[in-house]
């Protein structure tokens, strides 16, 4: 195998590599304003009453639970 066949190889794994971090990144990126909107919603039932805050981060969990596949 020649040497630039091999930094091509390289320069495609390197690609792919990239390829699956963007999608990671962005699946990522996407559930933030979710999960802050949950974690404010539970923070507000706690300011109120403390148990209404766990019991709310705990259906925020079992909700995203059933989301992921």
């Amino acid at each position: 195998m020649s040497a630039s066949a091999a930094g091509a190889g390289r320069r495609a794994r390197m690609a792919n590599l990239v390829v699956k971090g963007a999608g990671v990144l962005g699946k990522v990126v996407r559930s933030v304003p979710g999960a802050a909107g949950a974690l404010l919603v539970a923070y507000g039932a706690w300011d109120i009453y403390p148990p209404a805050g766990f019991i709310t981060a705990g259906a925020f969990l079992l909700l995203a639970d059933r989301e992921i596949p």
